[in-house]
């Protein structure tokens, strides 16, 4: 049987040959072809992932993807974080809470810089005072001895007193039976008719009765009665059935503890005298400014209650303690007030000038004032900030005096600028609060 006769495979083999090469070759070219376009993209997508933003550090929601200034503040754009470390020559805990600024951002902010020295602070204190009763020149009257007030001459209350003036006429049985027994020891001791007792000493040297005889009269003083009283009572050579109380200072009558027909006894309270010739001023004085004051200086008073008048006095004393609730501490002072001018219970302001204090000093700008601490920013590197806390002492309104704190001689801090510093360490992550603790 015949069949029909096919090609050989040997004449096939070629061009299956031919063909795969053809394929090979289009799909090394499409490959090199469309390379670019398949790396592209991780390539993209990684880049997006790692650029640093910039942003403001005035204005937090100005955000750039490259350098560039503030279209609000116009200061330079910085790395955001750009707040946490600067210089890889100093160690993280050093710059962690550092601020930096850009030398555009300086200028911008008007940051300047003051070297801290020791200087003399020191300012005239203005507080409050108040006119007080001088209780030195307080006197009270009382009862001698027992007995019944008949007439009372201080009146009424702050009535205006002298020396000598009588205050009161008091009835006392006790005091009738003093001047009997006075006048009849003046007689005894007085010689008598027929002779028989002279006056003259006996054999120990003593007149036995001129002793009894000043025993009576002692008696009589400490029962009230004046010297003159009992010169009297001696020309008179009777006993008088009242005694009258007369003023030992010259004052007003502070108080009326006794009324007419009252009866009293040995040492009750009768009148209170004040004499309003010299009072107190009490002053009250914060605990800071108590180291400057001292007793002997001068202190001023002003106010429209004295008709813009300037008084001067002397301060004489500083009470120990302190009011937990103001913080201050009372000095007084004492006045003279011969016109009477001051008057108890009146409201003035003190003034005092004590001696400047020399201690560590930098501008009033200086210090950011938090209400939780007091800070300075000390210039550590050029335009590299830290917060320092301190204490801070008197002012004279250009100066603080720093009684404590982080800071030294030959530091230089922030004399303007300072709360721009600040913001920009709170915006920026170095929050001044910490910045302190680190030191």
């Amino acid at each position: 049987m015949n069949s029909t006769p096919t090609q050989p495979t040997w004449r096939r083999r070629p061009l299956i040959v031919a063909v795969g090469l053809l394929i090979l070759v289009a799909g090394g070219l499409a490959l090199w072809h469309f390379q670019p376009w398949i790396s592209a993209e991780p390539s993209e997508k990684k880049g997006a992932s790692t650029a640093t933003k910039y942003t403001c550090p005035m204005h937090p929601q100005v955000v750039r993807d490259g350098p560039d200034i503030c279209p609000i503040c116009h200061m330079d754009l910085v790395p955001e974080g750009s707040g946490q470390t600067h210089d890889e020559s100093h160690s993280h805990d050093d710059h962690a809470n550092m601020i930096h600024l850009t030398e555009r951002g300086r200028v911008l902010a008007q940051v300047s810089t003051v070297v801290v020295e020791s200087r003399a602070v020191g300012a005239g204190v203005q507080v409050p005072a108040t006119v007080e009763l001088n209780e030195s020149t307080q006197r009270a009257v009382a009862a001698r001895v027992a007995g019944r007030i008949e007439r009372l001459y201080a009146t009424q209350t702050w009535q205006p007193i002298r020396k000598g003036e009588p205050l009161l006429e008091l009835f006392s049985r006790e005091l009738i039976a003093a001047q009997q027994e006075y006048l009849l020891a003046r007689e005894s001791a007085t010689t008598d008719a027929l002779g028989f007792r002279s006056v003259g000493e006996d054999a120990n040297g003593a007149n036995r009765a001129g002793r009894v005889v000043a025993a009576a009269r002692a008696r009589l003083l400490q029962s009230g009665m004046t010297e003159a009283q009992i010169k009297a009572l001696e020309e008179r050579g009777s006993v008088t059935q009242t005694i009258i109380m007369y003023a030992p200072i010259s004052g007003m009558v502070s108080r009326r503890a006794a009324v007419e027909g009252a009866y009293v006894n040995e040492g009750t309270l009768l009148l209170e005298l004040v004499d309003l010739s010299s009072v107190w001023v009490k002053a009250n004085v914060f605990e800071s400014d108590l180291p400057r004051i001292r007793s002997g200086m001068e202190m001023e008073l002003s106010g429209p209650a004295i008709g813009g008048q300037k008084l001067v006095g002397r301060v004489d004393f500083i009470y120990p303690t302190i009011d937990p609730t103001t913080r201050t501490a009372q000095v007084r002072g004492v006045f003279s007030n011969g016109g009477g001018m001051l008057k108890p219970g009146m409201y003035l302001t003190a003034s005092l000038a004590p001696d400047a204090v020399r201690s560590l000093a930098v501008p009033v700008g200086a210090v950011v004032r938090t209400g939780a601490m007091d800070m300075v920013y000390v210039e550590v590197e050029k335009n590299m900030f830290q917060a320092r806390q301190v204490t801070v002492g008197t002012s004279d309104g250009t100066w603080y005096a720093i009684t404590g704190g982080q800071l030294k001689t030959g530091d230089k801090v922030a004399a303007e600028g300072g709360y721009l510093i600040d913001s920009e360490a709170r915006l920026t992550g170095g929050s001044a609060a910490t910045g302190h603790q680190g030191h």
